[in-house]
């Protein structure tokens, strides 16, 4: 499955889960804005997939699971022209942010396979 998301449009389902570091608050508040702004929340699950992240927009892009209780790990930064292969829970939410903190895009992963690009 491959979903591309761009300031302009954000698409709606894919999948995912994996290890991160605590987020500052301010970054926990604007992920779970953003997952909120695209109506999405996560589900426990124990299933697993591999999530491609890829960023093809000009900016920098944090990317962040966001959990069902509300509480955001960072997963990956990628800057422009970068890609990163991760191992995640399905059925977690994940989102994008610029380096100011606006939401670039959101996304539910339900597969074992997806690939999330970012663009201007």
């Amino acid at each position: 499955m491959n979903i591309n998301f761009s300031r302009k449009t954000v698409a709606a389902a894919f999948l995912v889960s994996a290890m991160a570091l605590p987020v500052p608050a301010f970054a926990q508040n604007d992920a779970q804005a953003c997952a909120t702004k695209h109506d999405l929340t996560s589900e426990y699950s124990t299933r697993v997939g591999d999530l491609t992240f890829t960023n093809n927009s000009d900016d920098f892009v944090q990317i962040f699971r966001v959990d069902p209780d509300g509480s955001s790990m960072e997963m990956t930064s990628l800057e422009a022209g970068q890609t990163s292969k991760l191992t995640q829970n399905r059925e977690a939410v994940y989102v994008g942010l610029d380096a100011q903190g606006n939401c670039m895009g959101a996304g539910k992963l339900r597969e074992s396979r997806a690939t999330i690009t970012f663009e201007n």
